[in-house]
């Protein structure tokens, strides 16, 4: 049960919980990431007798990818927290049947999801796309934000325009800007509450030094620059390992490199068919994104069935255009509907038109 009563500490360790690397001191910073990789190297050395089988040098790629679990999957992890500090954490529970952002509606289709990749890769070899790839990446992205009563009880819509740029030398900015807010339900109305940022107003704007992206001198594996299908599916293989051999982590491996790069159309179709030899992965159907566009999804479920992790792919031009995670669990302590969209992702969309 819930409790009623929460003191000033409790309090102030759920807030840092939002967003521990800005609540925290360099000091702090430093012994957390210590601890995290004492523990991920702990796991990558009781498993060293099959990585010593491995091919050389992919025993250092692997342990790299311990940061490959990204940004959005680990806000919609905390989404717990985020919809405690958004009710009022003193007053009594209300009714679990707080409104949540319904996910997409699908249409069945005629083709099987090795149809539609092999045809999105077509689309994509006569798109335009950019000659090389691009240190940058404008993302729209929105995470679960309830709020348990008031004029906007229910689902309040925040999106954030992220654009991130960086250097070869990984010294990267990331800029913030609030999106439109609008409320779930009928005609998207406009939210009441006062404490929500107008739309353009500059949330973060920071600039990151390239040695805050490297674990034991190396980059982030998503910030490492390949391309052709072996990279891609040394890549995607070992986030999945990483993941424990949970299959949304080939996704969320993909949203990371979309989050940071613009892809020419040769890698984004060599990343569809690296995803393609995932069994696991399913066809949902054709629907329309959250900017309108004819897409078609596939999707993985985690494996302890808390959540599903979905990829949208252009219809018309076969790029990775968007990606949701919806929470599939029923912990009655998180206000959120089973079947609801924890966050979205939105990629090549122009912010002034959303």
């Amino acid at each position: 049960m819930r409790r009623n009563e929460m003191d000033d500490e409790e309090l102030g360790r759920l807030i840092r919980a939002l967003d521990p690397a800005r609540h925290l001191s360099e000091d702090e910073l430093a012994e957390r990431q210590e601890r995290t990789w004492a523990r991920i190297t702990a796991a990558i050395n009781a498993d060293a007798a099959g990585a010593d089988r491995q091919a050389p040098g992919r025993r250092t790629r692997r342990a790299r990818l311990w940061w490959g679990v990204s940004l959005p999957a680990l806000a919609a992890a905390l989404v717990a927290v985020v919809v405690v500090l958004v009710v009022n954490p003193f007053a009594v529970p209300a009714p679990a049947a707080a409104q949540g952002l319904p996910p997409l509606r699908y249409e069945a289709s005629d083709l099987t999801l090795e149809q539609h990749l092999e045809r999105a890769r077509d689309r994509l070899a006569e798109s335009p796309g950019p000659a090389e790839p691009l240190r940058e990446a404008t993302t729209i992205a929105w995470y679960a934000h309830i709020t348990m009563d008031g004029p906007d009880k229910g689902t309040v819509i925040s999106p954030e325009v992220m654009t991130t740029t960086w250097e070869e030398n990984l010294d990267m900015r990331i800029k913030v800007t609030a999106g439109r807010s609008y409320v779930v339900g009928e005609g998207e109305q406009p939210p009441t509450r006062e404490d929500l940022a107008p739309e353009g107003s500059v949330l973060r704007d920071d600039q990151i030094p390239g040695e805050q992206m490297m674990i034991d001198g190396e980059p982030l594996p998503f910030l490492v620059p390949g391309s052709g299908l072996d990279f891609y599916r040394a890549y995607v293989a070992e986030a999945v390992a990483m993941s424990e051999g949970d299959t949304t982590g080939a996704l969320r491996a993909v949203e990371d490199l979309l989050n940071h790069w613009t892809l020419t159309n040769a890698q984004q179709a060599d990343l569809l068919s690296v995803l393609g030899e995932y069994p696991e992965l399913r066809l949902l159907g054709l629907t329309q994104d959250r900017a309108g566009r004819e897409v078609f999804g596939l999707s993985a479920v985690s494996g302890d069935g808390g959540h599903e992790e979905v990829l949208l792919v252009s219809s018309g031009t076969g790029h990775i255009v968007a990606s949701e995670t919806i929470y599939l669990d029923d912990d009655p302590e998180v206000p959120l509907p089973t079947g609801s969209v924890m966050s979205y992702q939105l990629w090549g969309v122009d912010p002034d038109t959303r």
